[in-house]
């Protein structure tokens, strides 16, 4: 078994049903490989905690105690940009954005900078996106797309296990409260 954890911002029901569609779009017009992301499991990373052999209560209480700290007010995100991360097996595809509102910046770097501070996984740079489809396949360059937006409210700390089809949410905070 496999998990792991990471904290989320995931969209309002309308976005996602627009960004899978644009995903299955655009799967089909570049001829990629792969099953696209089920649309309930599109989101935005802002923080990935480690992958784990078993569940980590531990790590889910820090992460909480974390979160409830943290005072960011609600922002748009936009994603206007197609692309592929490099991966040695089947690469992310992704909608990414060359610009991002200060807010979702500076939420990156306080997860990033506290989860660091108290040894968790070490992470690269954050890279805002939303990955849609694991590919054999890339996306080479920045292709551009039409946007796709909304209005982060909410961070969440999911739980992904391998085998199960959907995330576990641990917990689901507003924005600005």
């Amino acid at each position: 078994m496999s998990v792991s954890y990471f904290f989320a911002i995931f969209p309002d029901e309308h976005t996602r049903d627009l960004t899978y569609a644009a995903a299955g779009l655009l799967q089909s017009a570049l001829g990629l490989r792969g099953k696209l992301i089920a649309p309930g499991r599109l989101h935005l990373t802002c923080r990935f905690l480690g992958r784990f052999d078993a569940p980590q209560p531990r790590l889910e209480e820090a992460a909480i105690e974390l979160v409830n700290r943290i005072d960011t007010e609600p922002f748009k995100i936009r994603f206007d940009h197609a692309t592929s991360f490099d991966a040695p097996k089947d690469a992310p595809c992704v909608f990414v954005s060359p610009e991002h509102p200060p807010a979702l910046i500076e939420l990156g770097n306080v997860l990033e900078d506290v989860c660091v501070a108290r040894a968790s996984h070490a992470h690269a740079p954050f890279t805002p996106h939303v990955t849609w489809l694991r590919s054999k396949d890339r996306v080479y360059g920045q292709m551009a797309i039409a946007p796709i937006a909304w209005s982060a409210r909410a961070l969440s700390l999911a739980c992904s296990t391998s085998g199960e089809r959907d995330y576990r949410i641990v917990g689901t905070w507003p924005l600005g409260q």
